[in-house]
């Protein structure tokens, strides 16, 4: 191409026509989703939600038993596979069988596993069952749920509670396994709890929202509690560890002559069993201490320990009581009281009695927790000296749920009258939350106006406010609606 040539075609106009486009919505009646979409009734999707949850859960249990066999083949396959499916059994409270050992000590690592597998299932069958964005029935997640609605739901999670705990059972017996009624109810525990989780993440509202107002914050509050157990227990735990590292190591040393399928094993048994170890540490820091079998006792205040298995786990059990510091961890339990008080106390809540109350409750429901989970913690190892392991159950229930309740109420009241102390500054009101019974605003003007001070009561009808030029003007004032 010569230069002329390039020159013209550079300054040739180049051609532009503009396009309309025209954006149609579907008209009414006309459903816009695809017409080859299947929707399974509820009698069909928990079923089979549930009967997914018990088969994943079992999955994950023999994955976990496989890896470790994978490197040493000398156990037969179905062999394995049985000790997997008892495994998975245990971690519903069924116990385990190794040779001539029972353990009873549930592995919660595996539970919580099992609990989320759950949840993610009762989160599918609750979204099939809920109605869909437009419909006539639904709703929006602030606002509360129709009765009809409610209904639909729970009777979604009460078919997977049903068929999951009886589907743990029907497996128990057909194992061989002679706690078959323990692992049915285990696995109605874990069928609940894993389906309110799925319900609270599936359901198409805020579940808080079906509670009067002054309880709004309670859920919320029972979670700042359960997570303040689990740091407290982690934090003792880690101490612990730290103290008694030499120990550790030392067990830990004399366990690899085993190989790495060893190591690889005593590291899957002990994360299976790290939450039980942040509960007994929990139990002990509370001041209600922990058995460790026949004559074996263990708190901040007193130590008698007799003989332990060379397990790395167990070498963090103090072997001297803290003494004056014992005094410090015991004092832990009612600053986990405090925070879920505090927490608990909403900004529309006007009585006293009603943080009181809130804050109670909030205690209660969090004591309950505990005590449950480290109910369910312990067991035996073994038939001789060591059963009756775990957090001492006497003095759990003597010294928690006073102590948690006591101190979430004094939170709880301490947080309302911290809010009803007068302030110079507006504080602006939590998300979701707005005070039902404002007595006045205080806004600053421009310039070097005073301030403006607006009763906001159902008898004000007009407002003053200064201006710059020291001149007044009376303008009226509505009350927003709200």
């Amino acid at each position: 191409m010569s230069q002329h040539e390039w020159i013209m075609a550079r300054t040739s106009p180049r051609r532009s026509r503009r396009i309309s486009l025209t954006v149609t919505l579907p008209t009414e009646g006309v459903d816009a989703r695809p017409s080859k979409s299947l929707t399974l009734p509820w009698y069909a999707t928990a079923p089979i939600a549930a009967v997914g949850a018990l088969v994943v859960g079992w999955l994950a249990a023999v994955a976990s038993v496989l890896a470790a066999w994978a490197s040493a083949t000398t156990m037969p396959l179905e062999q394995a596979l049985r000790f997997a499916t008892q495994v998975w059994l245990a971690s519903h409270g069924a116990g385990l069988r190794s040779g001539t050992m029972v353990i009873t000590i549930a592995p919660l690592g595996v539970t919580l596993v099992v609990v989320v597998i759950v949840a993610v299932a009762s989160a599918y069958a609750v979204r099939a069952d809920a109605p869909r964005p437009g419909a006539p029935d639904a709703t929006d997640e602030t606002s509360g749920p129709p009765t009809g609605l409610s209904m639909a739901l729970l009777r979604t999670v009460g078919t997977i509670v049903a068929v999951y705990s009886l589907g743990v059972a029907v497996v128990a017996a057909v194992a061989g396994q002679s706690q078959s009624f323990r692992a049915f109810l285990g696995g109605l525990v874990v069928a609940v709890l894993g389906a309110l989780w799925g319900l609270r993440f599936g359901a198409p509202f805020r579940l808080a929202s079906a509670l009067p107002t002054w309880l709004g914050r309670v859920p919320r509050a029972v979670g700042v509690g359960c997570l303040s157990v689990t740091v407290l227990g982690v934090g003792a735990l880690t101490v612990s560890l730290l103290v008694h590292r030499d120990r550790v190591e030392q067990l830990t040393a004399g366990l690899a002559a085993y190989g790495p399928t060893g190591a690889f094993s005593l590291l899957l048994s002990q994360l299976a069993y790290l939450p039980n170890a942040v509960l007994w540490a929990a139990s002990y820091a509370t001041g209600a201490g922990i058995s460790l079998g026949v004559g074996s006792i263990v708190t901040p205040t007193l130590n008698q320990v007799g003989i332990l298995p060379a397990i790395p786990l167990l070498a963090v059990v103090p072997t001297e009581p803290f003494g004056s510091m014992g005094n410090v961890w015991v004092a832990s339990s009612a600053v986990v009281g405090v925070l879920t008080g505090i927490t608990a106390v909403r900004q529309g809540i006007r009585s006293p009695y009603q943080a009181l109350a809130a804050g109670a409750l909030a205690g209660i429901v969090v004591s309950a927790a505990f005590v449950a989970s480290c109910w369910f913690s312990g067991g035996d190892l073994g038939t001789q000296r060591l059963v009756g392991m775990g957090p001492r159950m006497t003095s759990l229930l003597v010294i928690v749920p006073g102590v948690l309740t006591v101190a979430a109420a004094i939170g709880a009241l301490g947080r309302w009258l911290a809010r009803r102390a007068p302030s110079t500054e507006p504080v602006a009101p939590e998300e979701g939350e707005l005070d039902d019974d404002p007595d006045e605003v205080t806004k600053p003007l421009f310039g070097d106006a005073d301030e403006v001070t607006a009763p906001l009561l159902n008898g004000a009808d007009d407002v003053t406010v200064p201006l710059p030029d020291d001149a007044e003007e009376t303008r009226p004032l509505s009350r927003p609606d709200r």
